[in-house]
């Protein structure tokens, strides 16, 4: 997948990426910090903790640290995205758990 925008700092990453290529398997992997994933267009499947999904155009996914994550291409169509990784250290914890809990996917 070619980034061909990105933004990179010491806590943020900002990319916007494009794929034409299929992917036969997920490429999954987990890290250290946040992802907010902006899906724009393709035919993909995400993997989140062994649960499936296949995002429709402006689906808006966030994933917690830790968390085994990927994405399957199915076709040769495009494929964009927006991704956002930030480390949990850019948020005081209030703001932490306020983004958690308007995301249903924390306490």
């Amino acid at each position: 997948m070619a980034a061909l925008a990105e933004i990179m700092t010491d806590m943020v990453l900002f990319a916007y990426s494009l794929s034409e290529e299929s992917s036969y398997d997920y490429s999954l992997h987990c890290h250290n910090y946040h992802e907010l994933y902006y899906f724009i267009e393709g035919n993909v499947d995400y993997l989140v903790e062994g649960r499936q999904y296949h995002p429709t155009p402006h689906s808006l996914l966030l994933l917690t640290p830790n968390v085994f994550h990927g994405v399957k291409i199915n076709d040769t169509k495009p494929y964009r995205r927006f991704a956002l990784h930030f480390l949990p250290g850019i948020l005081t914890m209030e703001r932490r758990h306020l983004l958690l809990r308007v995301c249903c996917c924390g306490p």
